[in-house]
């Protein structure tokens, strides 16, 4: 039998933190947190127990206030669409085909900025 080493998320995060400070940068003590198996890391919620990877609740209701903007019957800025196609890009990693949702959006976006030229 091969014996795999376990390695938790404040072991990671130790090492990151580790990574930051050589590299000069100082951590927000408000972004740093007890060891855990559940954190939020680069804007993603990772869980060692269930194995998963998710989208923070702040998130999805930022993209879902967002959407329903966009959807909605004003006119959006090609601000606010820049900004919706990011918050689909930031979660694509934990929602899988995120960024097909933003292909619609993407044209739309493409199309008002070639017309205001």
């Amino acid at each position: 039998h091969l014996r795999v080493p376990e390695v938790y998320l404040d072991d990671f995060t130790q090492i990151w933190e580790k990574i930051i400070s050589n590299a000069g940068f100082v951590m927000g003590r408000k972004k740093c947190a007890p060891p855990s198996s559940k954190q939020e890391i680069l804007g993603l919620v990772i869980d060692s127990e269930a194995m998963t990877l998710s989208a923070p609740t702040s998130i999805v209701d930022a993209i879902l206030d967002a959407l329903r903007t966009y959807g909605g019957c004003r006119d959006t800025t090609s601000v606010e669409t820049a900004r919706l196609l990011g918050m689909l890009a930031s979660i694509e990693a934990a929602v899988p085909n995120a960024l097909l949702l933003a292909l619609p959006i993407y044209d739309d976006l493409k199309e008002a900025l070639t017309m205001s030229d």
